[in-house]
Parts: structure tokens; C-alpha cells; sequence
């Protein structure tokens, strides 16, 4: 999904990761390693023991509680694309890595 208000210009690769678990780890320090994608946001989904400050540490943008169920998912859903893909202003071009 992109959304572009005012331009043309559509950056490549993905507008928003939700990441959770060991995986949606390795995910988030591959997005924050390459250039093209390091600015992309990326939303953690916790689990039952999250180290919230070691995700933060690793570059996610946002941490949120696993959703109850389905329909909670949804709405939540909803509410992280309109702010993230809608409201949301990201930083022009690829940044230098975080030290």
C-alpha cells in the first residue's frame, strides 16, 4: 500500500513493517542495516515477555500490545496505517546508521 499527497515520487520497497517474535528481531535489524529502507517505520507487536527497551535499542519505531482478538487487530490496524501512511511525515532520503 502507498499513498502519495503532493508528489509523485514514491519510494521503494515497503511504506510500514509490523514485526513480532525472533523474526519480526531479525526483520527490524535488516530494515535499520540497509540504507534504502532505514527510514522506513516499523511497528513491534509484543509478545508475552517483551524487552521493550531492546526492541527500541534495535530501532522500532513503535511497540504495541498483541491485539485480543480479530476485531481488535483490525481497528488497531486501521489506526496504524492512517497514522504511519497518512498523518505521519517521514525523513526525506536514506539516513546514515544509527550508531
Amino acid at each position: 500500500m502507498s499513498f502519495s499527497l503532493g508528489t509523485t515520487h514514491v519510494p521503494p520497497g515497503p511504506d510500514l513493517v509490523l514485526a513480532a517474535g525472533k523474526t519480526g528481531l531479525e526483520a527490524l535489524r535488516a530494515v535499520r542495516a540497509d540504507a534504502a529502507t532505514r527510514t522506513v517505520p516499523v511497528v513491534f507487536i509484543l509478545g508475552s515477555e517483551p524487552d521493550v527497551a531492546a526492541i527500541y535499542r534495535i530501532g522500532a519505531n513503535s511497540c504495541i500490545r498483541r491485539p485480543a482478538s480479530a476485531e481488535e487487530g483490525a481497528s488497531i490496524l486501521e489506526h496504524l496505517v492512517s497514522y504511519w501512511l497518512i498523518l505521519n511525515v517521514r525523513a526525506p532520503g536514506p539516513l546514515p546508521p544509527r550508531p
